[in-house]
């Protein structure tokens, strides 16, 4: 499935809620603090490829990425 930036940092929260984990607890496990949790989340931050593996990780998710002509 082809997600574009905001639909992948929904899917993060989708993730997230699934597992029922809060963004508290999400952040306790990543090191990422829960504010820029939520802002990734709402698509108002813009974070690097490391911090959106690290929320994959602790979701046990799949990080793929990659280029495609346009």
């Amino acid at each position: 499935m082809k997600l574009s930036g905001k639909r992948i940092y929904a899917s993060i929260a989708e993730a997230r809620k699934a597992r029922n984990i809060s963004q508290t607890e999400l952040s306790r496990m990543t090191g990422i603090i829960q504010a820029d949790i939520s802002r990734i989340e709402n698509g108002k931050a813009n974070p690097t490829i490391n911090v959106l593996k690290r929320l994959a990780d602790a979701l046990e998710m799949k990080l793929y990425l990659f280029y495609e002509a346009k």
